[in-house]
């Protein structure tokens, strides 16, 4: 049987370089290149950290295996207090602006990041990436730049000339894309999650159009005008990402509204205060996560649904009535699927709870607001799953929690969402060493049974 596209997107795997200290603008070397530009986001002074200060995205490991010194995660903590991206758009200005050639500032902002610890060359370094004509390396660099770079407030000092540029960018772009603005280009998509019309991508043509109005702010000589800038460029880059044939392109995009920013702790929900004592519930059953609805893995007849019900959890739900919520990119919609689990789980489970939910990226939060309501679950599988407030507060009141995840997830990097839970003695962790580009290859049944990851965590 034809494998189909998305499935072969999730076991996509990306050769890390044997040479650490190489960024060329290669097509080989586009995975290690896009890797890096994720990590530019964890750079950022917003970043998330665990009690003891460790970087809560990436591990020190994880940016030293793509050709960073380890020690910039840490240098990050203590500039905190500044209004880190007007520095960096100075230093953007001072250092790059008079020789914009986005492969020339791609070579220089890393050596000054790797060689000086100018952390401030991430920002240069992601407006290089963001010019890229290779389109998963700057679909990644855009949805970074989104996810680490402040918004330009409102009363900033932006130029007369270019406080209406967006307006002249987007006359432009009418003629250079035939599209007509940003909410014209978000994806229509089928019940797959392929887009109906899908863009062919013309990178020559976006480096060049990058780099243009990129020069065009920098005559200004205005750090403001420069953010405001490059927000834009990359908010019309991730509409365009929505809109690609490439699903991994697709993932990259989205990253873009997986701001860790949105999902912080929460006001305090009733739960208990510590794990009840139950039996294993009846019935088990797995919570899709942002988008996941157009898929298909998670309910009865889906691929990874059929491979835990058959070898693993036999109780897995197949009644008809899954679970599902609207997959929408908000805290509310969260706490409002968390809501709508509770009572699901009532109905589902009786008063003995649930037996094991699986929850897949932002599914995983949707189980923790559950149980941080008083849902009764024995133990959790996280999958992929962006660490937020909530999590936190769900692993004492669960028997364990089994966390599969990517070593280096670059969907949840570029977003810098937290990716580690603080230790805890029920919890297990299991890191899938390969380089995949998938956020969603964590519930793909063919990795499970290559690593052998129901054996590992004991499931």
């Amino acid at each position: 049987m034809e494998q189909d596209p998305e499935s072969a997107a999730e076991l996509e795997e990306f050769p890390v370089l044997s040479d650490p200290s190489s960024i060329e603008l290669l097509p080989e070397h586009e995975g290690t290149n896009a890797s890096r530009f994720a990590i530019m986001a964890t750079l950022g002074a917003g970043a998330p950290r665990l009690d003891d200060g460790e970087p809560a995205v990436v591990t020190p490991s994880n940016v030293e295996r793509f050709g960073i010194d380890p020690e910039l995660a840490y240098l990050v903590e203590r500039r905190r207090g500044f209004d880190s991206s007007f520095a960096e758009a100075v230093y953007l200005l001072e250092t790059f602006a008079g020789i914009w050639s986005p492969e020339e500032v791609r070579y220089g902002a890393f050596r000054a990041l790797n060689e000086d610890h100018q952390i401030a060359a991430r920002l240069p370094l992601l407006a290089a990436g963001l010019s890229s004509p290779l389109e998963r390396e700057s679909a990644t660099a855009a949805s970074a730049l989104r996810n680490s770079v402040a918004p330009i407030p409102q009363d900033a000092a932006v130029s007369d000339q270019w406080r209406g540029w967006p307006y002249r960018f987007m006359d432009r772009r009418i003629d250079t894309y035939r599209l007509g603005g940003p909410a014209m280009l978000r994806s229509v998509e089928d019940e797959d999650g392929t887009p109906d019309a899908p863009l062919p991508w013309e990178g020559d043509e976006w480096r060049n159009y990058c780099t243009y109005w990129l020069r065009d702010a920098f005559t200004e000589g205005d750090p403001s005008s420069v953010l405001a800038a490059l927000h834009f460029l990359a908010a019309i880059r991730t509409d365009l990402a929505l809109r690609s044939a490439d699903p991994i392109v697709r993932e990259l995009g989205r990253a873009a509204t997986f701001s860790g920013a949105d999902g912080g702790d929460d006001d305090p929900q009733d739960g208990t205060a510590g794990p009840q004592e139950r039996s294993r519930g009846p019935v088990s059953t797995m919570v899709h996560g942002t988008w996941g609805w157009k898929g298909n893995w998670w309910y009865p007849g889906g691929d990874f649904h059929g491979y835990v019900q058959q070898g693993h959890r036999p109780d897995l739900y197949d009644d008809g009535q899954e679970f599902s919520w609207s997959g929408a990119y908000s805290k509310k919609q969260r706490h409002l699927g968390g809501q709508r689990f509770g009572r699901w789980a009532r109905s589902a489970g009786g008063a003995g709870g649930l037996g094991t939910v699986f929850g897949h990226s932002y599914g995983g939060e949707i189980v923790a607001r559950a149980v941080n309501a008083g849902t009764l679950i024995d133990e959790v599988v996280l999958l992929s799953a962006p660490i937020h407030g909530p999590h936190r507060q769900m692993v004492g009141q669960v028997r364990r929690v089994l966390d599969v995840r990517l070593d280096f997830d670059i969907v949840l990097t570029a977003a810098c969402a937290g990716q580690r839970l603080p230790p805890a003695s029920n919890i297990i962790e299991h890191r899938i060493a390969r380089s995949f580009w998938s956020h969603a290859a964590t519930h793909n049944p063919t990795v499970w049974r290559s690593e052998g990851i129901a054996v590992a965590i004991g499931l």
